[in-house]
Formats: C-alpha cells, sequence, structure tokens
C-alpha cells in the first residue's frame, strides 16, 4: 500500500514508537528512520546540556549535529584514528567554534537492500546514543556530543575525547599493558580497578548493562596526579527493563572457539554457550576477568589476578556483588601498600 505524502509528513512529527504502531516497516522508508533518530537524539541532548549534571563541555556549544561542526584536529593532517573495530572507526577532530578535542566514532549501515539488517542496525545505534546520553554526565564514560550524517549509509556518534589532547592519542588498558601507553603502578591500577567497579554500579543503578567490558573498551585518562578509568562502546550495551534480556547469538563455531581458543573470553559463559541473556552478574564475570589479566600481566599484582581467576571461573550464582568487589580490591591495596613500606624499611 502506498502512504500519501501528507499521512507521512504528519507522523513524522510523532515519536518514533508511536509511528511504529500504525506505519508497518515495508511502507516507511527506512532513511526516514534514520534521519528522525538522529533528530531526536540532538533534540534530547539540547535537553539535557541545561541539567545541572552536564559536565559543561557541551553545554558551553561543543555539540555537533552535522560534519561542517568539525575541523580537522591538526592541519594539515586531518583526522587522527584513535581505534577500529567491528562497529566502527573512531576519529579525533576539533569543533569549529569552541576548538574542543571531539572524538567522533564512525559506523557504516548495512545496505539499504537489507531492510531488516537497517533497521537492526538503526536500532542499536538509537539505543547506543541514549545509553552514552544518559550516562555522559558522569565522571566514569564519555560525554555524548551529538550525531550528524557522516556520508551516505555512514553515521557519526560525537563524544567527549578521553587522552591526551597534546599528543593526540587515546590509551586503553591493552594499550598500556602492551607498552603502547603509560606506565602504571600497582597502586594506579587498584584505582583503575574501583573506578569500573563504580562505574558497572551507576550503570546498572541508571538500568543498564555494559555486556561489552574487554580491555580494550577501558580509556585511561590522566586526572590530576591519578589514573582514571573511562568505560566506551556501548553498542552491545542493553536496558535492564527489557520484557526480553538482550542476548548475543552464538554460532557453533563462535562456541568452539569460545571453548578452546579463548575467543570472546570476556562473555559469560551461560550468555555464550547456553544463550542465557545478560546480567548484572555477567557484567560482574567481565570485571573478574578484567581483574585477572590485569594481574597476570602487571608485576606485583598477583593477587589481584587470582581474585579476578576466582570470579570468572566460579558458578553464577557465587559469583561477587560489585560492592564486594570494590570493598576486596581496596583491601587487596591497603595489602600491597604495606608490603610496600616494609620493603622500603628494610
Amino acid at each position: 500500500m502506498k502512504i500519501p505524502p501528507v499521512f507521512i509528513d504528519a507522523v513524522g512529527a510523532l515519536e518514533f514508537d508511536e509511528v511504529k504502531r500504525f506505519v508497518p516497516w515495508s511502507s516507511l522508508r527506512l532513511d526516514r528512520f534514520l534521519d528522525k533518530v538522529i533528530e531526536m537524539s540532538n533534540s534530547d541532548l539540547d535537553a539535557a546540556k541545561a541539567t545541572p549534571k552536564s559536565k559543561g563541555k557541551a553545554k558551553a556549544g561543543t555539540i555537533v549535529t552535522r560534519m561542517r561542526d568539525l575541523v580537522p584536529f591538526r592541519e594539515p593532517n586531518g583526522s587522527i584514528e584513535l581505534g577500529s573495530g567491528t562497529a566502527g572507526t573512531v576519529y579525533l577532530f576539533r569543533h569549529a567554534k569552541t576548538n574542543e578535542p571531539v572524538a567522533l566514532k564512525v559506523i557504516a549501515l548495512p545496505p539499504w537492500s537489507d531492510d531488516d539488517s537497517k533497521k537492526s542496525a538503526i536500532e542499536k545505534l538509537q539505543n547506543e546514543m541514549k545509553i552514552l546520553q544518559r550516562l555522559g554526565c558522569m565522571e566514569w564514560f564519555p560525554e555524548f556530543y551529538g550525531c550528524c550524517k557522516v556520508r551516505k549509509d555512514v553515521v557519526g556518534i560525537a563524544m567527549e575525547f578521553c587522552g591526551d589532547v597534546e599528543k593526540g592519542e587515546s590509551y586503553s588498558i591493552l594499550n598500556c599493558i602492551d607498552g603502547k601507553g603509560p606506565k602504571l603502578d600497582k597502586d594506579a591500577w587498584m584505582n583503575v580497578m574501583l573506578d569500573l567497579a563504580d562505574g558497572l554500579t551507576v550503570m546498572h543503578k541508571k538500568g543498564f548493562l555494559c555486556n561489552d567490558l574487554k580491555e580494550d573498551n577501558v580509556l585511561l585518562v590522566k586526572s590530576g596526579e591519578e589514573w582514571r578509568a573511562k568505560i566506551i562502546d556501548f553498542g552491545w550495551s542493553s536496558d535492564m527493563n527489557m520484557l526480553f534480556p538482550a542476548w548475543m547469538p552464538f554460532t557453533a563455531r563462535q562456541k568452539h572457539d569460545y571453548k578452546y581458543s579463548q575467543a570472546y573470553n570476556y562473555i559469560a559463559p551461560e550468555c555464550a554457550l547456553k544463550g542465557k541473556g545478560f546480567s548484572e552478574s555477567s557484567d560482574i564475570y567481565s570485571l573478574g576477568r578484567l581483574a585477572a589479566f590485569v594481574g597476570q600481566e602487571i608485576p606485583g599484582l598477583k593477587e589481584l589476578g587470582d581474585y579476578g581467576f576466582n570470579i570468572y571461573s566460579c558458578a553464577r550464582g557465587k559469583r561477587p556483588s560489585l560492592q564486594e568487589f570494590s570493598q576486596e580490591i581496596s583491601y587487596l591495596r591497603s595489602r600491597s601498600n604495606e608490603s610496600d613500606s616494609d620493603e622500603d624499611l628494610v
């Protein structure tokens, strides 16, 4: 059935959740849906920046709604690639008006010929921006600056740059462990673990699950004399209040790789092998695995590694709460500091 243009214009002014009740997907152009998602996200951003919880950068004018709001980070070198993954590539720009550094996650959508994949990709994009916007006003997450079309079928999510502005570089946990980032001492690593527990706690209280916590999705940022953790990439994150919990479909090949080659090992086994939905417990599994990874790779943090190993190797029902995790990390940090003090006295 062909929809009259007048009707299309009328429904265009509605929230898209309302539109879906009246118009079948086959009758509503997906590009109109994408435009509406971008428009709504940026409109919500303007309203959010009027709240006192805003960290202030975007409120001062660093809002990105089109590509011409951005300029190359360094002339004449153009933008700088910060990182790349299956979901997209992140580039570093500056805002044209405020000169603030801006990280732009560039996401290529599936071809228009595949309507179902396109619809799913846009909904995933919408979900990621919603979560980033809700969490970005807090210290454990990058601030959301807006969304824009880069070109046809390519969308950019603009956010706070979490890294060294002078060098134009960001540092993940993986970078630091591989020697491609700053070298943190034992106490700093313990602070990072506490930061991650605090960030997940806030995320859960806001009604969201991370579902993708791993060493390249955590950036380390210098704040005064301390290193702080920023959780990034909410492409797989989900709303805890969904009727059916979000889950990640694993093929037989992926399950084999999970069991025998440690691929996807940041995902809890009940999610990877049994098709269970993501949960607060699966986020704690990912945090434990990350603690084990750091403890294994950093000299002097064996106790951290052992504790993390115990978390991700125990049964789902026996994993600690985030509060218990923080208490244990604080205890281990105090033990480590006492040990260092004793060595200094010898």
